[in-house]
Order: structure tokens, then sequence, then C-alpha cells
């Protein structure tokens, strides 16, 4: 429970009617049934996309600082030859990029 309350926050503390009846709650009175995604499946749909994103982009991001750390210009475990890193590094944020669009 501590990841996915940490990842969705907000969709768990967000304005559903009637489902805290006091500031001390810890959870909404909705949260184990499935009244809880069906009140809240845009706030969810919205979350999951932006942690897909996030974690591409952070992908992304230490896949560049191995490629760019890379000396040989052969990608081990393929038979494409990469005159450089960048081209590499770019052909490969591309392939990311349409395989995260909708």
């Amino acid at each position: 429970m501590t990841i996915f309350g940490l990842l969705m926050w907000d969709v768990i503390f967000s304005e559903v009617c009637d489902v805290f009846r006091s500031e001390f709650q810890t959870a909404p009175l909705d949260l184990e049934t499935d009244d809880f995604y069906k009140s809240r499946k845009g706030l969810i749909e919205s979350q999951l996309k932006r942690i897909k994103m996030v974690w591409l982009k952070r992908c992304l991001s230490l896949l560049g600082i191995y490629i760019k750390g890379l000396a040989a210009g052969v990608l081990i475990g393929t038979d494409v030859q990469w005159r450089t890193n960048e081209l590499l590094l770019h052909a490969l944020v591309g392939i990311a990029s349409s395989a995260s669009s909708p």
C-alpha cells in the first residue's frame, strides 16, 4: 500500500462526495470498494499516464548516460553498428516516444 499511497495520493484524497466524514480519517470510505475506481476513473487514468511518462523519461535519461559513456561503436546484443552514440540515443528516444504516444 505504501507505493500506491505515494503515487496515488492526489487521487486517494481527491474531493469525492461523502467519502470523508472526519478530518481524522486516513483513507476515504470507498477505498476498498469498486466505487473507488468508478468515482475517480478519470483521475486514476490521468495519474497512470503521468507515472508512465515520468518512468519513460527517467529510463531514457539513464540510458542516455550509459550510451554516452560507451567507447565502442557497436551495441552488444545487436547486429547494428552505430557510427556515433548520439545516433543510437536519438533512435531510442524516437522509439520510446512513439511507444508512449496514445
